[in-house]
């Protein structure tokens, strides 16, 4: 997909391009709406393409053949824009009213479909979607046509189209096309929104494997929602920092983080991301090799947060390091148990078969490092660099030192260039 910084558009009603969105999306050509109008296909082109405008009785005519209403009304236009940032910001406060703030500007679509304010929900629909992280949402289509008409953006707007843009790139894995939209986002402003550019950069920075320039990225963020009080922002923002130095092998620095985060997720109510706290927390201090406090902590979970298949992986790596192997075998047991039926969790579910494989006593050394090869290929083809060294240190416990020193070796080599990655 082909995305410009700008495009040059001439001073022309945008009246007929909103118009063809529509007509494409119900999949009518010209001549069948000429047909069904009076209105030459010749002139309908030129319509559509700004060279000529129509009274609003005619557009009106067109539009029924769509089955729409024809509304063009300015106070409506001031209207959506207002419940468009009203729902920016409570997604950018992280907000449990933002569900209530999108079903409202969704509600005025009927007034501003036929109007030049018609990409402005547009945008609105593609934020919605790429912050819920939509699998089945239509990006391309959508940053096709928005693109089409971004002289109808803010530059607030623009800022968030080429965010929204570069996240979308960032799930393809096209990192570099995602970095030039994120700086693209950052020339039009500096308030919350740029904050939220930065922090999305960060991530972006993670996942190309850059870590310092993702803390600086992030570091910029958590400034500004400190200063201007977006409190659960800065919650979320300390966490990617703890996740970051946990990353650089801070674990004492990201440990302290994770320990002041948490209590005040609860206080705040931020029960969607409160369990991911807690299993970035537990991974941490594992990486830390602080075993018992893994077991303590797990025992004072609520008892729902506690049902869960990773709860009961952490439990099992800390009682096979504490050298309670039946523990331990007991635990990815039940995390076993805990997976059945569920569908959102493929890669737990391989690093539960793993680790399950791993603690067996009745399979052979050949079958093991078969399973371990296996996810060790998938975490590098994730380039998930903490499950690839969780791996690693598996495959190197198994392997007889006496027979397998040069297969050792070279497990030794393979850690040694995930760090240096």
């Amino acid at each position: 997909m082909n995305i410009n910084k700008n495009l040059i558009f001439s001073e022309v009603s945008s009246k007929g391009s909103i118009f063809k969105v529509h007509r494409k999306d119900r999949k009518m050509t010209l001549h069948y709406v000429a047909a069904q109008t009076g209105v030459s296909s010749k002139k309908l082109s030129d319509f559509e393409k700004g060279r000529t405008n129509f009274k609003d009785e005619t557009i009106k005519l067109l539009y029924k053949c769509l089955e729409i209403d024809y509304v063009y009304s300015e106070e409506n236009k001031i209207k959506f824009k207002r419940c468009f940032y009203n729902f920016y910001e409570a997604l950018l406060c992280f907000d449990e009213n933002v569900e209530n703030e999108y079903r409202i500007a969704r509600e005025m679509l009927k007034f501003i479909q036929t109007t030049n304010v018609y990409p402005q929900y547009l945008l609105m629909e593609l934020i919605y979607h790429v912050f819920h992280n939509d699998m089945l949402y239509d990006y391309e289509k959508n940053i096709t046509i928005i693109q089409a008409h971004i002289q109808n953006l803010d530059n607030k707007q623009k800022l968030i189209f080429h965010d929204c843009v570069a996240l979308y790139f960032m799930g393809q894995k096209l990192y570099h096309e995602a970095l030039k939209h994120f700086e693209y986002a950052l020339e039009y402003s500096h308030d919350g929104a740029g904050a939220i550019v930065n922090y999305h950069k960060g991530l972006l920075y993670m996942d190309m494997n850059n870590p310092c320039k993702a803390l600086g990225c992030v570091l910029k963020a958590k400034f500004y929602f400190d200063n201007n009080h977006y409190v659960k922002r800065s919650i979320l923002s300390n966490l990617k920092i703890a996740c970051i130095y946990r990353y650089l092998h801070c674990y004492d620095r990201a440990l302290e983080i994770y320990a002041y985060c948490i209590p005040l997720m609860k206080s705040y109510s931020m029960e969607s991301k409160y369990k991911t706290a807690y299993i970035n927390y537990l991974w941490c201090m594992i990486l830390a090799e602080k075993y018992n406090d893994v077991i303590t902590v797990i025992d004072e979970l609520d008892d729902e947060l506690k049902q869960s298949s990773i709860f009961y992986l952490y439990y099992s790596l800390a009682n096979e390091k504490l050298g309670h192997h039946k523990l331990a075998a007991k635990n990815i047991i039940e995390a076993k148990k805990c997976l059945k039926g569920c569908e959102q969790t493929p890669l737990l579910k391989v690093i539960v078969e793993t680790y399950y494989t791993y603690l067996s006593t009745n399979k052979k050394q050949e079958t093991k490092l078969k399973k371990l090869n296996l996810t060790l290929n998938e975490a590098q083809n994730s380039n998930n660099i903490e499950l690839q060294r969780f791996v690693i240190e598996m495959i190197i416990d198994i392997l007889d030192p006496e027979l397998q020193t040069d297969a050792i070796i070279d497990y030794y080599k393979m850690m040694l260039k995930s760090y240096k990655s």
